[in-house]
């Protein structure tokens, strides 16, 4: 195995992602590797195209970034790119250095998520409160929403629809037949 052989496997493996056809050679499926797992199962779908060298320097350039950060924003996921520089070739126990190249909204939006997660983990709170039942017209509301996902030819745009139709279900408080209103 080549030593961009190996990195891709490393990445793939290291960031639970699939390996791809071809090495992503093919258009139908693109890329070094892919998170395909379901949009609940995961906050931050990645797609990720490696580079590996034994050289000193790699150049990027703004077109290509550009091209997969579309690219893999028409599949729904964000866009990474691992780099490792190897010091000899093939030699992938070291010694090494491994890069990772994003856009700085999804860096930023990774530094959130890292926050919030300790900020959650560090210190458990109970909240006690009243139940709180959501009306008819938040349930017709999610109701129309879905019914209107199937209409949306557009994969891309219909996943980002029914993920925003599962964080507003979410963030709404449960729907009960035994509420307060239904009784009176």
């Amino acid at each position: 195995m080549y030593g961009w052989e190996a990195f891709e496997r490393f990445c793939q493996k290291r960031l639970k992602l699939s390996s791809t056809i071809s090495s992503g050679n093919k258009f139908y499926d693109p890329s070094d590797g892919v998170d395909n797992r379901h949009h609940t199962e995961t906050s931050f779908p990645l797609m990720i195209d490696c580079k590996y060298t034994t050289k000193y320097n790699y150049t990027l350039n703004r077109k290509m970034l550009r091209d997969w950060v579309r690219k893999t924003g028409e599949w729904g996921k964000r866009f990474a790119l691992p780099l490792r520089f190897a010091y000899e070739e093939g030699d992938d126990r070291g010694p090494f250095d491994d890069y990772v190249v994003s856009t700085f909204d999804d860096f930023q939006e990774l530094i959130e998520i890292q926050e919030a997660h300790r900020s959650c983990s560090a210190t458990p709170v109970t909240v006690v409160t009243e139940p709180n039942y959501r009306t008819e017209e938040q349930d017709q509301a999610l109701k129309t929403l879905r019914k209107f996902s199937r209409l949306v030819k557009d994969p891309t745009a219909k996943l980002k629809l029914m993920q925003a139709v599962d964080l507003l279900e979410e963030g709404l408080p449960c729907r009960d037949t035994e509420s307060p209103s239904s009784t009176a």
